[in-house]
């Protein structure tokens, strides 16, 4: 069967996703085992994705020699081609009135240049150009808006895919972000250099500026309307307008101060991506990266595909780590040896700091507060697996990597107070305290 001219979006897939549902329909009839060693997949994640293609009607299995073997669902994907054909006759009728409409109103003596694109799929095509604009140029753009409109009209896993690919790319920006969006999902997810600012209304408009192109995103609109605005004096105008709503947020900052900043995870899944994404800094000249870890087991490791297992990797070997977990039980030990191999110091038994798990990397303390029965019940399964081979994954990801809960983080960024931290803690280890004179 042709793949070629499938992709992710039309599916509507991960790329995980979309990589299983591939070799599913490149195999024919296949178990998931060769699958995970062609990608590299931890098998956590590998299950997830299946079940996920699963719940989509994608794919389907029959249960052989009590092995699940998957095939694509055929049916599902006639409904579905059905469906894309239509909605692709309604939108070429629509890109043709578009056309028109633009065309009507054109003037030929005007510099400005005026698009608008209609749905979803064209505020898609304007993000996407946005996006490949920001990576060629290596220039920055700019936002101002409510901020969670994204989520709100296209859905969480749509931006908080395009923030990850932000993050990926290395693309730059500045974002303005109404108050209220501090206690909003976007604030979980959005990635550049972000400030708030007390706005004493909601408008449902997004405004991006880059290049000379202004889009305003009207997300009341019925249907949600993209207008691109092509003029130097435009993009001249509103930029000067955003720098002066930059300073004002810069001194509502400074009043209410960053120092103490505090954040909910609703899984364990998601806060270990902000703790590899919070340790990842560049190094500073003529100084040594430091950081002191306090775990109650060391369960870090567990919940890594390969591409995050590499990151994580990575960024042990440059952060001269300190590594203290209070139990001791073999697999503990031997989670352990991962932190060890890659430049860690291991340290088991460390009773100091009971309740919560604590990260401390330069000027920043990381206190992680896990519900209890979380606690519980990973304390349960490394007590009772007495090695790797006893360790039951598909239970340990149901049960606590991807299980819904809270985590409470609270990040004091005391350069003091970690350094004394430091210190207190380097006392109760007896490493000497010159180790920490040129830490940051």
């Amino acid at each position: 069967m042709n793949t070629t001219n499938m992709d992710k979006e039309s599916l509507g897939l991960t790329e995980i996703e979309f990589e299983i549902f591939r070799r599913i329909l490149g195999k024919g009839e296949t178990s998931l085992g060769p699958i995970i060693k062609e990608l590299g997949l931890h098998k956590g994640t590998a299950y997830n994705a299946i079940r996920r293609l699963e719940e989509k009607g994608l794919v389907s299995f029959k249960e052989v020699n009590k092995i699940n073997i998957y095939s694509v669902n055929l049916f599902s994907l006639k409904k579905l081609s059905a469906e894309e054909e239509m909605a692709s006759k309604q939108r070429i009728e629509g890109i043709k009135e578009i056309i028109k409409k633009v065309e009507s109103v054109k003037k030929p003596e005007e510099e400005a240049k005026v698009n608008i694109l209609v749905g979803p799929e064209g505020f898609k095509t304007f993000f996407n150009d946005l996006y490949e604009w920001a990576h060629k140029t290596k220039r920055e753009y700019l936002f101002l808006g409510k901020g969670n409109e994204m989520i709100e009209n296209l859905g969480e896993e749509y931006y908080k895919t395009t923030q990850i690919i932000k993050k990926k790319l290395g693309l730059k920006c500045r974002v303005i972000l109404n108050e209220v969006s501090k206690k909003l999902p976007v604030k979980e997810h959005v990635v550049g250099d972000v400030r708030y600012l007390k706005m004493n209304y909601l408008s449902p408009v997004s405004t991006w500026i880059y290049g000379n192109k202004v889009v305003i995103v009207l997300w009341d609109s019925k249907p949600l309307m993209t207008i691109i605005i092509d003029s130097k004096g435009a993009s001249d105008s509103y930029k000067s307008f955003f720098e002066a709503m930059w300073e004002i947020a810069k001194v509502e900052e400074s009043k209410h101060g960053k120092e103490i900043e505090n954040i909910i995870f609703n899984t364990i899944n998601e806060f270990y991506n902000f703790i590899l994404s919070e340790f990842d800094h560049p190094p500073i000249s003529n100084k040594k990266r430091f950081s002191i870890c306090i775990f109650e087991h060391m369960w870090c490791p567990l919940i890594s595909s390969s591409l995050q297992f590499g990151h994580f990797k990575n960024i042990l070997r440059n952060i001269g780590a300190y590594v203290l977990c209070r139990n001791k039980t073999n697999l503990d030990k031997w989670f352990g040896k991962i932190y060890g191999n890659n430049g860690a110091k291991m340290y088991y038994g460390f009773q100091d700091f009971k309740n919560e798990d604590l990260l401390i990397s330069g000027s920043r303390i990381v206190t992680v507060y896990f519900s209890a029965d979380i606690k519980k019940e990973l304390d349960r399964i490394y007590k009772t697996a007495k090695n790797l081979n006893q360790l039951d994954l598909n239970n340990l990801y149901k049960q606590i990597m991807d299980k819904k809960t809270k985590i409470y983080v609270t990040i004091n960024r005391n350069p003091i107070l970690a350094k004394e931290m430091a210190k207190d803690i380097f006392i109760k280890l007896k490493r000497p305290l010159k180790e920490l004179d040129n830490y940051y």
